[in-house]
Formats: structure tokens, sequence, C-alpha cells
């Protein structure tokens, strides 16, 4: 967790919505394009639905799950999202318009990644073995697992639920 929190330090210093985008990640315990694309209007009665990209599964979270390892619950980091005084469909969009993107139009997937790695590397974790976006995904479980209480497999749209690679951001 150790990493994750240099990192999370140093996100603001990229862009305004990192921090938010790296806490939906890692409360929510889902992936990059699911972040990215998540809008307002999925939470519905204390409840998150969402489709995952990649596979097409369904997941219904409550907004009440909590992260005690950063001592937020999906619902505080939602709020946290919608704080920005930007009218935006999307959780994690623009603050700023620029050029190419309008103020409230949903960061890019590619922007997320470069970020992320930017924030990283502002951090001082770099190298062939540095932690990338998805890696708080399996940092999620993990610290999900220690906590106990959640449906691991559930939450995060597995057929199955193995060990996974749970390394890079531990920063144990």
């Amino acid at each position: 967790m150790r990493n994750g929190r240099s990192i999370l330090a140093k996100a603001p210093k990229v862009a305004p919505w990192l921090a938010n985008a790296m806490l939906l990640a890692l409360v929510s315990g889902q992936d990059r394009s699911t972040i990215g694309r998540w809008e307002r209007s999925f939470v519905k009665d204390g409840v998150a639905v969402l489709t995952r990209t990649k596979t097409g599964i369904r997941i219904a979270i409550p907004v009440e799950l909590r992260m005690d390892a950063v001592g937020m619950s999906l619902a505080d980091v939602i709020a946290r999202c919608k704080a920005t005084d930007v009218v935006s469909k999307y959780l994690i969009h623009h603050v700023r318009a620029s050029v190419n993107s309008p103020k409230g139009s949903p960061i890019k997937l590619d922007t997320i990644t470069a970020s992320f790695s930017e924030a990283r590397d502002m951090a001082g974790i770099t190298g062939d073995d540095a932690p990338t976006f998805h890696e708080i995904r399996s940092l999620s479980k993990r610290l999900h697992m220690k906590q106990g209480g959640v449906d691991i497999k559930t939450l995060l749209g597995h057929d199955r639920c193995d060990r996974g690679s749970l390394r890079k951001l531990e920063g144990s």
C-alpha cells in the first residue's frame, strides 16, 4: 500500500481527476475501462450497477462498501467525484476545458494510464516492474480480502477467484 499512497499523493499535481480515478478503482475494485466510463446514472438507490467492459458481466455494488485502508466508502468516493463543480454525466471527467476535451467530458483511457504513470514516476517509483493503473485492481482485491466481509469474486466480476497478481502497489 506504501507505493499506492505515494502515487496518490502526487496525483493532484498531475491531473485534478486522477486521485478520484485511483480511489474509485481502489474502493470499487473495478478496472480502468469501467472507471473511465462510470456514469453518475449508474448509481441508484444506494447501489452502483456496472457492466464490466472487458467481460460484459454486470455487477451491483452497494455504495456503503467501505475500504478501511483508505477510510472511505464507495459513497464517499462518488461524492468526491461529484464535488468538482463541473456538470458531467461521468464520475471521472475533465474539470478544465482543453482544445480536444471539453469540460465535463470523460477522460480517455490512455490518458488515465499516462497520468498514473506520470504520478508514479513523480513518486520516484520507476523501472520495469513499476506498477500500472491496472494493479490498483489487484491491490483492491488484496485489501478487501484482508479486511473481510466482501465477496471478492462477485465484486471483481470473476467467474473464479484466485490469488491473482497482488504485487507492485503493495510496496512491502
